[in-house]
């Protein structure tokens, strides 16, 4: 099932809002920060699934969430 690029696009645009919302001083010392952030992107993940009627595995959504913390630790990190 392929997904349109405008809502692949508004998809990582969503993912990078989420990011940078939750970006505090010090993040990646926070764990508390960064469990907020793990659990709103799995949600996020879930629910893009569901409104085009899959059910994602956890260990699927586990591998977009850890990816995209990767970059933003790369992206985000001062």
């Amino acid at each position: 099932m392929a997904v349109p690029d405008d809502e692949r696009a508004d998809t990582a645009k969503r993912v990078v809002d989420l990011v940078r919302s939750r970006m505090v001083v010090n993040f990646w010392s926070k764990p508390n920060e960064q469990n907020a952030l793990t659990t709103e992107l799995d949600d996020y993940f879930y629910d893009f699934g569901e409104r085009r009627g899959i059910q994602l595995k956890q260990s699927i959504v586990d591998v977009f969430t850890t990816a995209v913390l990767k970059v933003a630790r790369a992206r985000f990190t001062k």
